[in-house]
């Protein structure tokens, strides 16, 4: 999948004009996500509309939103090998965009290192993505955390069982590109019954997943804490 760029893009500044409805609705949601700033939950909503725009030449993947309640029994019909094969389609998919804007950053003249912390980032920057409330939303909360030649992750979500399968076989699919392997994994299931907490539903079911994995060559080793 290729390492992180060695030195950062060029940046600047420019501003823009929005009603007062919509910068209330700003500074609900940076509250709700506990974002520093509302220019920087601008700046997470700018890249995501970029990566979600079918129009995007640099990512040729067209993207759907699909409300939960919608998306919940679909994953609850699937079998495993349907669980399997979705994840597989995810990750080809992840990697055909990665590879499009590697190609455009190395044409501007930027490197890539291949190091095992870079691979390991560079997955980190794709469940950011996709896991968390300010990418693609899968997960309600997603932490991670790199050791040496040890990966911790752990989230909580709210569709399904089957759900927290498919983010296995998508783990060990973006791993496997840094040498990792799936030491230990757990699952669970709790009722959250208090009033709209971090935007979730009262009496909402919530399936907690956590996931170790470790590099192959290393024997006997300890999930880190």
């Amino acid at each position: 999948m290729g390492g992180k760029p060695n030195q950062k893009t060029p940046s600047k500044v420019f501003t823009i004009r929005i009603d007062e409805l919509t910068l209330a609705e700003l500074e609900m949601i940076k509250n709700i996500q506990s974002v520093k700033s509302t220019g920087k939950l601008i700046k997470q909503a700018i890249n995501t509309y970029i990566a979600m725009n079918p129009y995007n030449p640099e990512r040729p993947n067209p993207k759907l939103i699909m409300s939960y309640n919608i998306f919940k029994p679909l994953m609850d019909l699937a079998s495993d090998d349907v669980l399997r094969e979705m994840a597989q389609i995810s990750y080809d998919n992840g990697v055909s965009d990665t590879k499009n804007i590697q190609q455009e950053l190395l044409r501007s003249g930027l490197k890539y290192e291949h190091t095992f912390k870079d691979e390991v980032e560079q997955v980190i920057h794709v469940l950011d993505f996709v896991l968390k409330p300010q990418g693609q939303n899968w997960f309600y909360n997603a932490s991670y955390q790199l050791k040496n030649d040890q990966f911790f992750i752990k989230g909580e979500h709210a569709l399904g069982k089957n759900f927290s399968i498919f983010i296995k076989y998508l783990l060990q699919n973006y791993l496997k590109e840094a040498n990792m392997e799936l030491i230990q994994e757990d699952y669970s299931e709790i009722q959250r019954i208090q009033k709209n907490i971090k935007g979730i539903p009262t009496n909402t079911i919530i399936n907690g997943v956590s996931f170790f994995f470790q590099q192959k060559t290393t024997q006997n080793a300890e999930p880190i804490e």
